[in-house]
C-alpha cells in the first residue's frame, strides 16, 4: 500500500485574476507535514507551483497512472476555481485568460472534468481532493445573473469511495487571513494534524472527515460566512486516514483542555485554576503554553477583528450620509461578504449606530438628506468603503469582486434603510466633537483620580449579542488607554443578572475614583449611560465596568 500526493499551487495569474501569494505557501507547508514519518508517512510528495495547463493537466494524470487498489491518492489545490457560462467548473492556471467578450479561454485552464475522467479510470480505491479555492463565475459575476454562485462539486468531481474537502462550494470568498502567510482553510488542516488535534476521537488517527471538522470548526471562528464542504456518494470515503496524530504528547493534551475550556473567546477563571495546574503536571513552559493558547482563541480573535471593521466601515458612511443609498449599501453588502460575516453578525452593529445617528441629529434634514449634496456625501462615503474593500483584497481569493465593486450600474432607483427609532430620551446629548473634554486640564484632573487604580472591563455572556459586547469592551479599553488610564484590562465574560451597563465599586473608599470613570464614560463613550454599583468587600484598589444588557 502506497500514501502519494500531488500539490498544487497557483499564485501568478495573467491580468483579470488576482494574484495569491499564499497558494504556493499552502503547498510547501502541507508538502512538509504529509513527507513527515511521524505525522503524513507520504511514500511520494509533489509540490508543482505556477504550472500552465498542459503541465498541470501531465502531473495530474500521472498522479492517477499505475496505481494498486489499496493505494491512497491525494490531489491538493490552492487557487482560482472559474466556471463558464454552463457551469463547469476549471481550475486556473498561471496563463488562464479571457476573451473580449470576458469568457473565459478554456484552453488556458484545466476543466473538472478532465480530472474527474483521469480519477474514474485510476484503479485506487481511497481518493481524496482538497480544494483550497472559490469558484467564481467567469471573470465577471454581471455576466451571469441567473447564476446562484454555486456549484455542483459531486456531479463534477465525486465517485464512490472518493472523498473531497472543499473550502468552498460557491462564489464565497476563500481567504488568505492577514497576519498568516496561507490561506485560512489551509492553515487549519496544516495545524490539525501538526498539532494532532485534528484528531477528534484521539484514537490516534486523523481521517479525512476529523481534518475537515477541526478546519471547519476554526474557518467559521474566523469567518462564519464561510461554509467548507466535505462530499462523498454513499457514505464512503469519510474514514480515509491521512495522517497520525502523537496521542501521548503533552502539548496535545493541554490544546485539547484550552479547547474545552474556552467560551466566547476567552478562558473561563475555573479553567485557568485547571489548566495552571495541568502545565505545572506536564511540565509545559510558560513559552510553551501561551502559544499554545494563542492559537486556539486566534479565530475568534480574528473574527472580532473582522467585525470591527466592518462596524468601523458602516459607521463612517453613516455618518457622511444617512440614510445609505442602494450604491452604498451595495459596498457594503461586498465588504460584509470578504470579512466572511452573516448578516445576523452585523446587525447589533448596524442598529446601535443607526440609533447614535438618530439621536445625535438635530433637525430631519440631517436624517434624510436632500439631493443638492447626494452626490458629494455618497462620494465620499463609497471612497472609504472602497478603500477598505480593496485594501482587505489583497487577503482574499475572490478577485473577482474587484470587476463587481467599479462596475455597478448607477441608473438604479436610491433604496434606503429605515431610520430606527431610537429607545434612548430625546432629550439625549450629541456625540462631543473634537476634543473629549474642554480643556487638557479639565481630562488630566479626571485622570489623576484614577491613575492608582485598575479598571476592569466585564461583558455579558449567553446574550445573542455577546461578541457585540465584546467589541464594545475593547473600543472602550482603547479609549481609556488613549486618555493615559494604563491599568486597564478586559477579564472576560460574566453571567449574573445585570441589565444595564455598570460601574461597580465599593461605597467609601472609591467613591471619587468611580464618580471620575463616570464622568470619563459619559464623554468618550456618550451611547452608553453607566449606572454606579456599589458592592460589598476589600477594596482592591479597582473599579470594574459591566457591559451588556
Amino acid at each position: 500500500m502506497a500514501k502519494v500526493a500531488l500539490l498544487i499551487g497557483v499564485s501568478e495569474y495573467e491580468p483579470g485574476l488576482n494574484p495569491l501569494p499564499a497558494a504556493v505557501k499552502d503547498v510547501a507547508a502541507l508538502q512538509r507535514i504529509l513527507q513527515d514519518q511521524e505525522m503524513g508517512e507520504f511514500d511520494e510528495v509533489k509540490a508543482l507551483t505556477n504550472p500552465d495547463p498542459q503541465a498541470m493537466q501531465y502531473e495530474v494524470e500521472t498522479l492517477f497512472t499505475g496505481r494498486a487498489k489499496d493505494d491512497l491518492v491525494l490531489l491538493f489545490f490552492s487557487g482560482h476555481g472559474i466556471k463558464d457560462d454552463n457551469n463547469n467548473l476549471y481550475f486556473a492556471t498561471r496563463i488562464t485568460q479571457k476573451n473580449p467578450r470576458g469568457d473565459l479561454i478554456r484552453s488556458t485552464a484545466v476543466p473538472a472534468r478532465f480530472i474527474h475522467e483521469v480519477m474514474n479510470n485510476c484503479r485506487a480505491k481511497r481518493q481524496a481532493i482538497i480544494l483550497d479555492c472559490c469558484f467564481s463565475g467567469a471573470f465577471d459575476p454581471a455576466l451571469h445573473p441567473k447564476d446562484d454562485g454555486s456549484v455542483d462539486l459531486q456531479t463534477q468531481l465525486g465517485a464512490e469511495g472518493r472523498v473531497v474537502l472543499t473550502s468552498s462550494s460557491s462564489t464565497q470568498y476563500s481567504f488568505e487571513q492577514q497576519g498568516s502567510e496561507l490561506s485560512l482553510y489551509s492553515r487549519y488542516l496544516v495545524e490539525g494534524i501538526e498539532t494532532g488535534a485534528g484528531d477528534r476521537d484521539e484514537d490516534g488517527k486523523i481521517s479525512m472527515r476529523e481534518l475537515h471538522e477541526y478546519a471547519t470548526s476554526k474557518v467559521q471562528e474566523t469567518a462564519p460566512n464561510m461554509t467548507p464542504k466535505l462530499i462523498t456518494l454513499k457514505d464512503m470515503g469519510f474514514e480515509i486516514v491521512l495522517a497520525k496524530a502523537k496521542v501521548t504528547d503533552p502539548k496535545l493534551r493541554y490544546r485539547r483542555q484550552v479547547e474545552r475550556y474556552v467560551s466566547g473567546g476567552s478562558i473561563s477563571s475555573i479553567g485557568r485554576t485547571i489548566l495552571d495546574k495541568l502545565q505545572t503536571q506536564l511540565g509545559l513552559s510558560l513559552e510553551v503554553i501561551r502559544e499554545i493558547e494563542a492559537e486556539v482563541l486566534r479565530p475568534y480573535q480574528e473574527r472580532l477583528e473582522n467585525l470591527q471593521r466592518y462596524r468601523q466601515a458602516f459607521a463612517e458612511a453613516v455618518e457622511h450620509k444617512y440614510p445609505l443609498n442602494n450604491y452604498v449599501q451595495s459596498e457594503l453588502e461586498d465588504l460584509r461578504a470578504i470579512l466572511g460575516l452573516r448578516q445576523e453578525d452585523i446587525e447589533p452593529y448596524e442598529k446601535e449606530v443607526i440609533e447614535r445617528q438618530v439621536d445625535s441629529s438635530t433637525s430631519p434634514k440631517n436624517l434624510f438628506g436632500n439631493s443638492s449634496d447626494s452626490r458629494t456625501a455618497h462620494s465620499k462615503s463609497t471612497l472609504l468603503i472602497s478603500r477598505g474593500i480593496i485594501a482587505i483584497l489583497t487577503l482574499t481569493t475572490g478577485g473577482f469582486i474587484i470587476t463587481r465593486i467599479f462596475t455597478m450600474q448607477t441608473s438604479h432607483s436610491p433604496k434606503v434603510l429605515t431610520p430606527i427609532q431610537s429607545q434612548k430620551s430625546s432629550t439625549a446629548s450629541p456625540s462631543p466633537q473634537g476634543s473629549i473634554f474642554a480643556t487638557p486640564d479639565e481630562l488630566q484632573a479626571q485622570v489623576n483620580k484614577l491613575k492608582n487604580f485598575e479598571i476592569k472591563i466585564f461583558y455579558k455572556a449567553g446574550s445573542p449579542n455577546s461578541e457585540f459586547y465584546k467589541v464594545e469592551a475593547a473600543e472602550i479599553q482603547k479609549k481609556l488607554t488613549d486618555i493615559g488610564i494604563n491599568q486597564v484590562s478586559i477579564k472576560g465574560p460574566w453571567t449574573d443578572e445585570v441589565s444595564d451597563y455598570q460601574i461597580r465599586y465599593e461605597r467609601g473608599t472609591e467613591d471619587e475614583a468611580a464618580d471620575a470613570l463616570k464622568i470619563v464614560l459619559d464623554k468618550i463613550h456618550p451611547k452608553k449611560s453607566f449606572r454606579k454599583q456599589t458592592i460589598k468587600g476589600l477594596s482592591l484598589k479597582s473599579l470594574s465596568i459591566f457591559f451588556g444588557p
